[in-house]
Protein backbone atom coordinates (compact mmCIF):
# COMPACT_ATOMS: atom_id res chain seq x y z
CA UNK A 1 0.00 0.00 0.00
CA UNK A 2 1.27 3.19 -1.00
CA UNK A 3 1.31 6.40 0.77
CA UNK A 4 0.60 9.71 -0.77
CA UNK A 5 0.40 11.06 2.28
CA UNK A 6 -1.85 14.00 1.74
CA UNK A 7 -0.71 16.56 4.67
CA UNK A 8 2.27 14.32 6.40
CA UNK A 9 3.51 15.03 9.41
CA UNK A 10 6.44 13.96 10.87
CA UNK A 11 5.78 13.95 15.21
CA UNK A 12 4.67 17.55 15.77
CA UNK A 13 6.28 18.84 12.49
CA UNK A 14 4.77 19.12 9.26
CA UNK A 15 6.82 18.13 5.94
CA UNK A 16 8.27 20.77 4.05
CA UNK A 17 6.95 21.71 0.64
CA UNK A 18 10.05 20.22 -1.29
CA UNK A 19 9.09 16.89 0.93
CA UNK A 20 5.67 16.56 -0.15
CA UNK A 21 5.77 17.77 -4.05
CA UNK A 22 8.82 14.98 -3.83
CA UNK A 23 6.95 12.23 -2.26
CA UNK A 24 4.03 13.37 -4.64
CA UNK A 25 6.48 13.04 -7.85
CA UNK A 26 7.19 9.43 -6.50
CA UNK A 27 3.76 7.85 -5.65
CA UNK A 28 2.75 9.39 -8.97
CA UNK A 29 6.07 7.50 -10.65
CA UNK A 30 5.07 4.16 -9.12
CA UNK A 31 1.34 5.00 -9.81
CA UNK A 32 2.28 5.05 -13.61
CA UNK A 33 4.05 1.76 -13.21
CA UNK A 34 7.41 3.75 -13.45
CA UNK A 35 8.88 1.74 -10.33
CA UNK A 36 12.74 2.57 -10.90
CA UNK A 37 11.53 6.02 -11.64
CA UNK A 38 9.64 5.58 -7.86
CA UNK A 39 12.18 4.24 -6.10
CA UNK A 40 14.51 6.78 -6.99
CA UNK A 41 11.86 9.36 -6.15
CA UNK A 42 11.64 7.77 -2.87
CA UNK A 43 15.26 7.49 -2.08
CA UNK A 44 15.55 11.46 -2.85
CA UNK A 45 12.84 12.24 -0.16
CA UNK A 46 14.71 9.96 2.28
CA UNK A 47 17.89 12.39 1.36
CA UNK A 48 15.76 15.20 2.49
CA UNK A 49 14.33 13.26 5.34
CA UNK A 50 15.91 10.38 6.45
CA UNK A 51 13.57 9.40 9.13
CA UNK A 52 10.20 9.66 7.16
CA UNK A 53 8.22 6.97 7.36
CA UNK A 54 6.21 6.56 4.81
CA UNK A 55 8.80 7.25 2.45
CA UNK A 56 10.46 4.30 3.61
CA UNK A 57 7.02 1.75 3.07
CA UNK A 58 6.44 3.58 0.05
CA UNK A 59 10.06 2.67 -0.89
CA UNK A 60 9.67 -1.35 -0.23
CA UNK A 61 6.65 -1.33 -1.75
CA UNK A 62 7.94 -0.40 -4.76
CA UNK A 63 11.61 -2.48 -4.34
CA UNK A 64 8.91 -5.63 -3.20
CA UNK A 65 7.37 -5.02 -6.55
CA UNK A 66 10.70 -5.46 -8.62
CA UNK A 67 11.71 -8.51 -7.22
CA UNK A 68 13.68 -6.99 -4.80
CA UNK A 69 11.62 -8.23 -1.08
CA UNK A 70 15.02 -8.11 1.20
CA UNK A 71 15.46 -4.79 0.48
CA UNK A 72 11.62 -3.95 0.96
CA UNK A 73 11.95 -5.80 4.06
CA UNK A 74 14.96 -3.87 4.99
CA UNK A 75 12.84 -0.18 4.60
CA UNK A 76 9.97 -1.30 6.32
CA UNK A 77 11.98 -2.00 9.26
CA UNK A 78 13.51 1.57 8.75
CA UNK A 79 9.48 2.85 8.44
CA UNK A 80 8.97 1.03 11.90
CA UNK A 81 11.92 2.69 13.67
CA UNK A 82 10.45 5.56 12.87
CA UNK A 83 7.06 5.47 13.59
CA UNK A 84 6.48 1.59 15.30
CA UNK A 85 2.71 2.21 15.25
CA UNK A 86 2.52 2.41 11.76
CA UNK A 87 -0.03 -0.21 10.71
CA UNK A 88 0.52 -0.41 6.91
CA UNK A 89 4.16 -0.94 7.44
CA UNK A 90 3.51 -3.74 9.85
CA UNK A 91 1.26 -5.29 7.39
CA UNK A 92 3.62 -4.93 4.17
CA UNK A 93 6.07 -5.91 6.11
CA UNK A 94 4.24 -9.14 7.04
CA UNK A 95 3.34 -10.30 3.37
CA UNK A 96 7.06 -9.45 2.70
CA UNK A 97 8.29 -12.11 4.98
CA UNK A 98 5.37 -14.21 5.00
CA UNK A 99 6.74 -14.55 1.21
CA UNK A 100 10.36 -14.66 2.17
CA UNK A 101 9.51 -17.84 4.14
CA UNK A 102 9.86 -16.09 7.82
CA UNK A 103 6.45 -17.68 9.08
CA UNK A 104 7.11 -16.05 12.63
CA UNK A 105 8.16 -12.61 12.30
CA UNK A 106 5.25 -12.25 9.54
CA UNK A 107 3.00 -13.64 12.01
CA UNK A 108 3.74 -11.23 14.37
CA UNK A 109 4.00 -8.00 12.14
CA UNK A 110 0.40 -9.44 11.02
CA UNK A 111 -0.96 -9.75 14.52
CA UNK A 112 0.64 -5.84 14.82
CA UNK A 113 -1.25 -4.57 12.21
CA UNK A 114 -4.42 -5.96 13.05
CA UNK A 115 -4.07 -4.25 16.77
CA UNK A 116 -3.28 -1.12 15.80
CA UNK A 117 -5.97 -1.07 13.09
CA UNK A 118 -8.61 -3.73 14.13
CA UNK A 119 -11.23 -2.72 11.69
CA UNK A 120 -8.95 -2.61 8.62
CA UNK A 121 -10.00 -5.90 6.37
CA UNK A 122 -6.67 -5.78 4.94
CA UNK A 123 -4.98 -6.10 7.64
CA UNK A 124 -7.50 -9.27 8.97
CA UNK A 125 -6.89 -10.78 5.35
CA UNK A 126 -2.99 -10.61 5.78
CA UNK A 127 -3.77 -12.30 9.45
CA UNK A 128 -5.76 -14.70 8.15
CA UNK A 129 -3.31 -15.30 5.51
CA UNK A 130 -0.90 -15.79 7.68
CA UNK A 131 -2.28 -18.40 10.49
CA UNK A 132 -2.93 -19.96 7.28
CA UNK A 133 0.50 -20.34 6.36
CA UNK A 134 1.82 -21.19 9.58
CA UNK A 135 -0.66 -24.28 9.47
CA UNK A 136 -0.07 -25.68 6.75
CA UNK A 137 3.93 -25.08 6.89
CA UNK A 138 4.23 -27.12 10.59
CA UNK A 139 1.37 -29.78 8.98
CA UNK A 140 4.10 -30.49 6.34
CA UNK A 141 6.54 -33.04 6.83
Amino acid sequence: MVHSGGEATIGPVAVSRKIRQAMEAAVADHRAGCLEAAIAGHRKVLRFHPTFPQAHNNLAVALRAVGRPQEAAASYRRALESKPSYPAAHANLAGTLLSLGNHQEGLRHAFEAVRLEPGNSAHLQMLAGALRTMRFSQASP
